[in-house]
C-alpha cells in the first residue's frame, strides 16, 4: 500500500476513534446531568414539603428543562431566576425566589453549565484529576464554577466517598442552611450563633492589633461594615477556618483555589491538579530542604506529562473554559512556591500558567508582581505587554503598564539629596 494512501487511512482511524471517545464521554455526561438534575428536585421538593414553602414556578421550569437536557431553556429560566436573587448586584430581590430552594436550582444549573460549556473529552479529564487525590471521606473546598459543580456531581456517583464545601459562600445564610441539610452529621458546620462568634472574634483581634483587618473590612464606631468582594472573602475566610479547625482530626482537607486565603498558605501542599491542607503547617525550605525537593520534583513531573497530554489533543487547544480552568489550577500551585520563597518554581509554575492559557490575566498580573519584587520591571512590563496585544481592550493592563513604566523611570533617575533611589 502507498506510504500516503496509509498515512491517509491511520489519520481517518485516529480522527474516527478520537469522535468516537468525544461522543461516549457526552453521553456519559449528558446522564449525569440528567440524573442529578432529578435528584436534586427531588430534594428541592422534599425540603419544600418540610419547611411549608412554595415551589416558584420559575424553579420547576428550571428542572423540567435540564431533565429534558435542553441547554437553551435552561438557561433562559436561570437568567430569569438570577434577576431576583439578591447576591448578585443589579437585581431587583424577589422574597419567593430567596429561600432555600434556591441552592438546588444554582447547583442544578453550574453543573449542566460545566457540561454544557466543556469539551466533553476534556472534562472528563478534569474529573478525574480533581477527584483522584481525594481521599475517603474528605472535606473538599471547591472554590471556582468548575471546581465546585463538577466535584458536586460526580460525589452522588462516585465510588470514593468525599463532602464538596464551596469556601466562597460561607457567610450566605442560605447557603449555610442548605449545607447543614445536606451534609453528613460526621461534619462539623458552624451554627448561625457559632458563626457571628468567629466574626467577633475576628473584630476582637482586629481591634486589639494582633491580625491586620482586610482592606474591605472595616471597624467604624464599633460597627462592622463590609464592602466589596474582599470584605466577604475575609469572611468567607474565618468561616473556612473554622470548618478546617473543628474537622481537621477526622478529615482530610483539599481545596480547590479560587480566591487567595492568606491563612491557608502555611498548610498548602500540591496534590496532582488542586491542592491539600495538612493539619499542621509545614515546615519552610529552610527547616526541611528535602520535603521541597521531592514536592518540586513530583509536582513538574506530574504538571509536565499532564501538559504533554493536552498538546496531543487538538480540542484542548480550542477549549478556552478548560484553558482557563488548568490554567488557575497551576496558578495556585505557583502561589504557594511564592509564598515560601521558591521563586524559581514560582516563575515556572506561573509561566505554565500562561502558555495554558495566554490571556488569562490573573496568571499574567500574578508574574509581573513577582517579578516586581524582585527588581526585575522589564519582564514584569514584558509579561503584562503581550497580555495587552491578546487583550487590547483591557484597560485594567494598560494601567498597570503604565504604572510599572513609571516605576522604572523612576527608579532610574538619578538622586540629588540623601535620600537613597528606590529599589
Amino acid at each position: 500500500m502507498p506510504l500516503m494512501k496509509w498515512m491517509g487511512l491511520l489519520a481517518l482511524a485516529m480522527s474516527t476513534s478520537l469522535l468516537a471517545q468525544e461522543q461516549v464521554a457526552a453521553q456519559r455526561q449528558r446522564e449525569l446531568v440528567i440524573n442529578f438534575a432529578q435528584q436534586r428536585q427531588q430534594q428541592m421538593l422534599a425540603a419544600a414539603k418540610e419547611q411549608h414553602l412554595e415551589v416558584p414556578k420559575l424553579f420547576n421550569e428550571l428542572f423540567r428543562a435540564a431533565i429534558r437536557y435542553d441547554w437553551l431553556a435552561t438557561t433562559n429560566r436561570y437568567a430569569e431566576i438570577r434577576r431576583g436573587i439578591a447576591q448578585y448586584e443589579g437585581t431587583r430581590p424577589d422574597p419567593k425566589l430567596n429561600t432555600e430552594l434556591w441552592q438546588y436550582v444554582l447547583e442544578t444549573f453550574g453543573a449542566f453549565e460545566q457540561v454544557a460549556l466543556w469539551n466533553p473529552v476534556i472534562l472528563q479529564r478534569y474529573e478525574e484529576e480533581v477527584i483522584r487525590p481525594l481521599t475517603t471521606n474528605c472535606i473538599y473546598f471547591g472554590g471556582t464554577d468548575p471546581g465546585r459543580f463538577v466535584p458536586t456531581v460526580l460525589r452522588e456517583t462516585s465510588s470514593k466517598k468525599f463532602h464538596v464545601i464551596t469556601q466562597n459562600a460561607l457567610a450566605d445564610g442560605l447557603y449555610m442552611t442548605f449545607l447543614r441539610k445536606r451534609s453528613d452529621a460526621s461534619v462539623l458546620l458552624p451554627t448561625p450563633e457559632q458563626a457571628n462568634e468567629a466574626f467577633r472574634k475576628y473584630v476582637e483581634d482586629v481591634q486589639a492589633g494582633r491580625i491586620q483587618a482586610g482592606a474591605d473590612v472595616k471597624i467604624e464606631n464599633g460597627r462592622v461594615v463590609v464592602q466589596g468582594i474582599g470584605g466577604v472573602m475575609a469572611i468567607n475566610g474565618i468561616l473556612a477556618k473554622w470548618v478546617f479547625d473543628k474537622n481537621k482530626d477526622k478529615h482530610d482537607f483539599f481545596i480547590e483555589e479560587s480566591y487567595v486565603l492568606p491563612w491557608m498558605y502555611p498548610y498548602l501542599v500540591p496534590a496532582g491538579v488542586i491542592l491539600k491542607l495538612e493539619k499542621e503547617p509545614l515546615p519552610k525550605p529552610q527547616e526541611n530542604g528535602k520535603f521541597w525537593t521531592n514536592i518540586l520534583y513530583q509536582d513538574s513531573t506530574f504538571w509536565a506529562q499532564l501538559l504533554g497530554e493536552f498538546n496531543t489533543h487538538p480540542e484542548f487547544k480550542t477549549d478556552y473554559v478548560a484553558q482557563r480552568a488548568f490554567s488557575k489550577l497551576r496558578c495556585a500551585i505557583a502561589g504557594i512556591y511564592e509564598f515560601r520563597g521558591i521563586v524559581k518554581a514560582a516563575e515556572s509554575a506561573y509561566q505554565q500558567a500562561i502558555a495554558i492559557c495566554p490571556a488569562s490575566p490573573e496568571a499574567s498580573f500574578r508574574l509581573a508582581n513577582l517579578y516586581m519584587r524582585l527588581n526585575r520591571a522589564d519582564d514584569a512590563i514584558k509579561t503584562l505587554q503581550k497580555l495587552s496585544e491578546l487583550d487590547p481592550t483591557n484597560a485594567q493592563v494598560r494601567e498597570a503598564i503604565n504604572q510599572f513604566e513609571e516605576f522604572q523611570r523612576a527608579s532610574k533617575k538619578p538622586t540629588t539629596d540623601n535620600k537613597a533611589p528606590l529599589k
